[in-house]
């Protein structure tokens, strides 16, 4: 009969090698884990000479009015998470799909108080008045302390969503004839960055972004 010294070091033995391997492979699926869910950052980087550093694209300053008659600026939004689109009140199509998908994300964040928020654009400012965007919030049950439908000078809305957002490779001025439109929706994290895009038709797209949403409040900045 063996005596308990062998058991013993074989206990030892065994310990000595699977523990490692173990705490190998947990570690290594936990990093796994991070990097896929560890979102993208969009849009160029740039030398930025005041840091001395390269950086990634980051919403440029704007200066809007809302729904309730409030200006929101960049400024605003800075160290807060939120969703963007681009949509017209008039609009027959995609819009009121889109827009009853931002009331899915809002629902999902209601409690969220101060750290996320929706802002939809529109892309009809001649039209889209600040009586007539509060009308259709109201529509859509807006809470009109996370969700802002924005309107503006029209060169300053499609330079954002040119320039700003990148929802569109087609060059325009903001005149009267131009014209821009989209289904997606955008995810824009503390720092002003765009993590996301999804199309805001589909219901398994919204559904992912609101995923995503949740990996940006978790993430250390």
């Amino acid at each position: 009969m063996k005596s308990k010294g062998f058991y013993g070091t074989l206990v030892l033995i065994l310990l000595t090698i699977i523990l490692p391997i173990t705490s190998y492979f947990y570690l290594k699926m936990g990093e796994s884990t991070y990097l896929e869910n560890k979102l993208k950052i969009y849009g160029p980087r740039y030398f930025d000479t005041s840091l001395n550093d390269t950086v990634y694209h980051r919403i440029p300053p704007f200066k809007l009015i809302a729904h309730t008659g409030d200006t929101i600026s960049h400024k605003d939004m800075l160290g807060k998470i939120y969703v963007a689109d681009f949509f017209f009140t008039h609009c027959q199509g995609i819009c009121p799909k889109m827009t009853n998908n931002f009331t899915r994300i809002q629902e999902q964040f209601m409690h969220e108080e101060d750290s996320i928020f929706l802002l939809s654009h529109t892309v009809d400012p001649a039209r889209d008045s600040v009586p007539r965007l509060r009308e259709y919030a109201e529509m859509f049950e807006a809470d009109p302390s996370k969700w802002f439908f924005l309107t503006g000078p029209k060169p300053e809305l499609y330079r954002l969503a040119r320039k700003g957002y990148f929802i569109t490779t087609q060059d325009g001025d903001g005149s009267a004839e131009d014209f821009v439109h989209s289904e997606k929706f955008i995810l824009v994290d503390k720092l002003g960055r765009i993590r996301g895009y999804y199309d805001g038709t589909d219901s398994m797209e919204v559904k992912h972004l609101m995923r995503d949403i949740i990996f940006l409040t978790a993430e250390k900045i």
